[in-house]
């Protein structure tokens, strides 16, 4: 993707067709039935395409955003900046609300209905949002908080920092857990009921671990 090309796969991971783009792609998200694709890039643009690649809308952003969430059950985008901005855009474009937080952003995590938007702030900890883009009270983390992903509905939170160290937060962003690996995470899943989660290392083993 470092030239602007996207691969759309087949299941068996043949390629079904190549999606050109202008510039370096940073982040890219896929709505939850497959039919529109979110993609960012390195020359702050942000394009919503469909799945035969008919292009919806191409808007500019203030910063280039790295991070791309469709939600589940209402009609929105939510991205956010390495740094110092996170915004909503409907699927004409239009920007529903933004807002500037000053933190380092590593990572975002969103809940099915929007409820409830996480950012990964690393030493601020998780900064959250609610669907309206108002800001929530902040979950404080003794650690480094560099990656977050949520269960669908919102109950857990996984939190991974610089080192080795996973951290499962409830809804109230208390510690349920703490589980040690044998090298850092670079990303982070948990499945739509909180049950389990994927865990991809930086030594390459991708681990899956029970979460209950």
């Amino acid at each position: 993707m470092k030239d602007g090309t996207i691969y759309w796969l087949a299941p068996d991971l043949a390629v079904r067709r190549e999606q050109k783009v202008a510039g370096r792609v940073l982040g890219l998200a896929l709505d939850s039935f497959g039919g529109y694709l979110a993609i960012s890039t390195n020359n702050a643009t942000v394009e919503l395409s469909d799945c035969t690649g008919r292009s919806c809308f191409r808007v500019s952003t203030p910063r280039p955003l790295h991070h791309l969430a469709f939600l589940a059950e209402a009609p929105f985008v939510i991205g956010c900046a390495d740094y110092g901005l996170v915004l909503c855009l409907d699927l004409k474009g239009n920007v529903v609300w933004r807002d500037g937080p000053v933190s380092h952003i590593g990572s975002l995590a969103v809940n099915g209905d929007g409820t409830e938007i996480v950012l990964a702030c690393f030493t601020d900890g998780l900064r959250r949002y609610d669907g309206q883009g108002k800001p929530r009270a902040s979950f404080s983390i003794a650690e480094t908080c560099r990656l977050a992903t949520m269960a669908y509905d919102g109950s857990i939170i996984l939190v991974a920092g610089l080192g080795q160290r996973l951290l499962l937060l409830d809804s109230a962003g208390r510690v349920k857990q703490r589980k040690e690996l044998d090298d850092a995470p670079r990303a982070l899943a948990i499945g739509p009921l909180g049950d389990y989660a994927v865990v991809a290392q930086s030594g390459g083993p991708i681990l899956c671990i029970e979460t209950t």
